[in-house]
This record gives C-alpha cells, structure tokens and sequence, in this order.
C-alpha cells in the first residue's frame, strides 16, 4: 500500500475534525456543475497521442499516464487525485437506479396540476408523516395516493394562495366541488422492461385533445411534472428541500468521472481504454447527433430513437444486467464491465479492495495439525511474522533491543518494517538502505515484527460460541500453513481437508494482558455451556497414552 511516506509528501499540521454523519443525497445539477473542471462534449479522445480537450481524458480530468501532468492542480499521476467533468444531454433522461422511486413519486402526484393527490389532512398521511426513513416514507404516501383516480385534495388557504388555483366543480356533479384540486382524471403508470409506461382513463383529458391513451413516457414529461411539485408537498413525501428534490431523479446533467477509476492500459504504442471510458464515448456521441437532430427540427419519431439509444448507453453504464434490455458487449463480444459490477459481489470495490482480509493486522492460512506444539502455541509462518507488526514504545529500558530490530531491517526476521515520530511522520524501512545509520528517539514507536511468545487470538468461521476465538502463544517456524496442536481442533470445529483459519496480533499492551488472562487456550478448556471439558487428547495421543500405560507395556 502507498502511503503519503512514501511519496514525500509531508505530514499535514491541519486541525483533524470528528464526522458526526454522512448522508448520501441525489446531486443537483447545480452541484455537478460546480465540482466539474470541464464540459466533456467531444467524441475524439487523443489527437497524436495526447489526450485533447473536451474529451472524456481531458487534461484537465486528471494524467492518464506517467508522462503526463494534470492541468487542474498540476500534479503527476501518482498525486492528482484526479476531477470531475460534466456533459449537459440534450433530453433529461431517467436515472436507473431511481426509476422505482420516480414511479413512486409520479403515482402521488397529479399529472396536470403536480399536488399532492392525498387529503394531507387525512389520518394514513398523517400517520406517514411521522416515519421518519425517506424511503418507507414516501412508500407510505404513494399507498395513500395510488387509489385517488382524480386531483380532487383540499389544501389551506395559504397553500391554495402560493397555487393560485380555484375551486373546480364536477362536470358529471355540479353541486361537488374539488377545493384545491384540478379536477382531471389521473393516468396509470407502470415500469415495463426500464419504460415507464403511462395509460390514461377513458374520457380523460389525453383523450379529449386527441393524444394516445397508452404510450411510453419521456423523461422530459417526467420532469416538468416534478418541477412543479410544490415545497410542502415534497417534504410530505420524505424528501429533504435542502438537499435534494424530486426533479433531481431526473438526468439533465450528467457526472464524467476522472480517468484514475478508469485507467487507460498501455501496451508499447497502443491504448486500450478502459469499458467505462468506452461507454462514456458512446454516451456523448449519441447526446451529440441527438443534439444535433434537434437542432435542425427533426421529427418526433427520429428524435426518439436517438433518446431511446441515448438512455440504453446511460442504463448499461450504470448496471449491465438489467432484465430486459440487452447486455452491452466489447468489441471482443464481452460483456462491458458496469459500475455496479465493479462495487458489488466478493470481488468488488467493498468487499475485494476496501475490506481487505476483513480486519488489519490479521493473517489467514490453511491449517494444519502438528503434535509438536504444544495446546496453547500456534506455528506461524515466517512470511506471516515479516508483515504483522507490534508497535514498541522506545523507552531507556528496550532501546539497545530496538535499535538492533532496526538495524536488521524490514527483510530480516526478526526486524522491524515502520518507525513512527511523535508527530506521526513514518519512516518506511524497506526503502532505507542503512538502517543501522538511523536515530532513534525516546517517545518514538518501533512497529517490530511478529515475535516467538507474542500473544495472538485464532480464530475459525463460523464462530459458532466463545471458543471459536482464543488466545496461543505464537512460534515463528518455516513453511507456509497455521499449525497447533490437535487436540484444540473440537472446539473449533475444525479439521486438515483444507480449512482456514484467522489469527489476529493485538496491538496495545492491554489487548495483550486480556489475550494472556482471559482468553488463553488453557483457560478455556470447560464450555461454559455445559460445564464441561471441550478439548482433550485425540488420534495419535490417545492411542499412544492407552498403550504406554498398560500394565504389560515396558518402556526401554
């Protein structure tokens, strides 16, 4: 792993502030407007070799090798963390990933005159409004609104003076009136295969003015519809007014991530770009010849094919296996590697990368039996001891040891990988090339490796009850497998047909008294459970023991 260290960069003397939340919101296109350093509206990338302006590896985005420097903050590769561009799409588009929630907020509100269609004073709305999650929220409300079939809601008269709206009376009743409302028949909407799909009623006003009763609906539709949605309505529905707003489920801009998350390969002279940066050039050709038709008054029906491309490339982007609609393929007849693909399963950005080996300063390795050790001892690979370390405090007692760990060296056993100033500064040991030369101060930490009789907890899943975890006393021994003795496998549930096990170093000196008093294998030998012993001697042991101590068997 790089560390700021190891790229000179120097330690920050900035105040460290606590986060007290994190919220993930929907960006406006205000916001992705403002953290973008470009508009990316060009489908050519490179122009003899080097990355031109307004592509999707513009400069300005961030150096897409080694060679190159960013034009935003001047940075080489390794220390630009790369910007954001935006391109502006000719028609609003939906977003998959809010599609669901764009239906549900569609089917709450009137398609003519954008309230609420529920009586806010009615008791289930308000009821919903006092769940707090935005999400159960704004289920709660579209299972008040699904079955208004029309604007018929009474509202206060401060609400009704912002609308501006009178009162409506029936065709069918004069004498009723819809206080508020406008009256209309409502449409019904359905998601069929990633379409939103809307069906008005027979005698509605699409029939009146001679429009289709059933037809797909634009995204353009959707977001006039929800522009018009007034505040109170909005925050009804769960959404918060100052960070995001219904209309934003809508793409009328969308964000073009820098070209550190989508790295360009280079073999020799030749470019191979990475599935994210292809799809992006699909993108913004297809919004440009849309522009374009646009621009020069095509008809409806040309204009719709190119959106219904348009919104294909941004789906596939985002989620490449969406039932329904074909899989986007490589020019090799893969299937393009999605944004979702890369975050999601074992392998992913999360659990693959981030997590890691599921905690720090923790080993895994198959298991093996060894009745050399003894109950409360595990063998640990020499390779393991080099990279787990313990950090040492250098005090008058230890110093003469330490500087000895040092001088050995991050590659030599037993030696030490990091040493650790008091104003957390570190030196990296495997790239000083003299370290018996190196000083070392009183109150500075010495991150040692792994040592013979340093406390460790093992540890095998599933952890079933409190001896799946224990505490053993760690040998450093050569090859590459965790081994104990066979008599601690029962209660770990485990045998030699390839298990694995964890094994976890602690890093204060108390984690090591409680590994050493509390959690130690020979303290643990009666479950709590039934009171009764869970390890004992098994397969060579106990054939050994009964036959040594027979009363006819002599020892030589």
């Amino acid at each position: 792993m790089t560390t700021a260290a190891d790229l000179n960069v120097p330690f920050s003397t900035a105040e460290y502030k606590r986060v007290k939340a994190v919220r993930f919101t929907v960006l406006d296109p205000e916001t992705i407007v403002g953290y973008s350093v470009a508009e990316i509206n060009t489908v050519d990338v490179y122009k003899d070799g080097i990355p031109i302006h307004g592509g999707v590896n513009d400069p300005r985005l961030g150096p897409v090798d080694v060679r190159s420097t960013c034009e935003t903050c001047g940075e080489g590769l390794k220390l630009c963390p790369g910007h954001w561009g935006h391109v502006t799409l000719a028609k609003p588009m939906f977003h998959w990933g809010f599609l669901k929630a764009t239906h549900n907020v569609m089917r709450s509100v009137c398609y003519y005159c954008s309230r609420l269609l529920a009586d806010p004073k009615d008791h289930r709305v308000i009821n919903a409004m006092k769940i707090r999650d935005s999400k159960k929220r704004l289920q709660a409300v579209m299972l008040c609104c699904r079955s208004k079939k029309r604007c018929a809601v009474v509202v206060d008269a401060e609400e009704e003076a912002e609308l501006g709206t009178a009162e409506i009376e029936d065709e069918t009743d004069p004498s009723k009136k819809f206080a508020g409302g406008c009256g209309y028949l409502q449409p019904h909407y359905a998601v069929v295969n990633t379409v939103m799909m809307i069906s008005f009623p027979e005698g509605g006003e699409e029939e009146a003015s001679g429009g289709d009763r059933k037809r797909p609906m634009a995204a353009e539709e959707a977001l006039t519809i929800l522009r018009r949605i007034s505040d109170k309505d909005v925050m009804r529905m769960g959404f918060n007014l100052k960070e995001n707003h219904p209309k934003n489920l809508i793409i009328t801009h969308m964000a073009i991530p820098p070209p550190h998350v989508r790295p360009t390969i280079s073999f020799g002279a030749q470019r191979s770009e990475d599935d994210c940066t292809a799809k992006l050039m699909d993108i913004i050709k297809t919004n440009k010849m849309l522009h374009t038709q646009v621009e020069a008054g095509a008809g409806e029906h040309i204009i719709g094919e190119f959106s219904k491309l348009l919104q294909y490339h941004i789906y596939t982007l985002s989620d490449n296996a969406i039932i329904g609609i074909p899989q986007a393929v490589t020019k090799s007849k893969r299937p393009l590697n999605s944004i979702r693909s890369r975050l999601k399963s074992k392998e992913g950005r999360l659990r693959g990368n981030l997590m890691g080996k599921r905690v720090d300063f923790c080993a895994r390795s198959v298991i093996g039996g060894d009745p050399n050790a003894n109950t409360e001892q595990v063998f640990v690979p020499r390779s393991v001891a080099l990279n787990l370390t313990f950090p040492e405090r250098v005090t008058p007692h230890n110093i003469d040891w330490i500087k000895k760990l040092v001088a050995n060296g991050a590659s030599t056993w037993p030696g030490a990988k990091y040493i650790v100033r008091e104003d957390g500064s570190r030196i990296d040991l495997r790239y000083v090339s003299d370290t018996a030369s190196l000083e070392i101060m009183y109150g500075w930490k010495v991150e040692r490796h792994m040592h013979d009789g340093d406390y460790v907890i093992f540890n095998r899943q599933p952890s079933l009850h409190k001896m799946s975890m224990m505490g053993h006393r760690a040998k450093v021994m050569p090859f590459s497998t965790l081994r104990f003795n066979l008599a601690v496998t029962a209660p770990y549930n485990a045998d030699f047909d390839g298990d694995e096990m964890n094994l976890h170093l602690g890093q204060t000196h108390e984690s090591r008294a409680e590994i050493k008093y509390m959690m130690l294998n020979p303290r643990n030998v009666v479950s709590p459970q039934g009171n009764k012993p869970v390890m004992g001697v098994v397969q060579d042991s106990l054939l050994a023991t009964s036959k040594f101590t027979r009363r006819d068997t002599f020892m030589e």
